[in-house]
């Protein structure tokens, strides 16, 4: 009974530990910055801020493809920041 107990309270501390992780992990992703919406065509802003919804999730496929749709509408330095997060 001790050693079952003593094993569940190692399997807590484990947990917990793992949650502490994922939640420093999620704190520590940077938000996606989007140019100023009142000099962009609202349809376009948009778009760009759902793409800046999904790469918020940190995977790097969602940040490329938000740095491409700031690099073909010209806002090269978003691009840029997009393309570095990345990495």
């Amino acid at each position: 009974m001790i050693q079952l107990l003593r094993l569940l309270l190692i399997l807590l501390v484990v947990e917990l530990g793992y949650c502490g992780y994922l939640i420093a992990d999620r704190m520590a992703r940077p938000l996606p910055v989007l140019p100023d919406a009142e000099s962009i065509d609202p349809l376009l802003m948009t778009d760009f801020r759902e793409l800046a919804v999904q790469a918020e999730s940190g995977s790097s496929k969602e940040w490329i493809r938000l740095g491409q749709a700031f690099l073909g509408q010209g806002f090269y330095g978003y691009a840029e920041n997009c393309f570095r997060q990345a990495i």
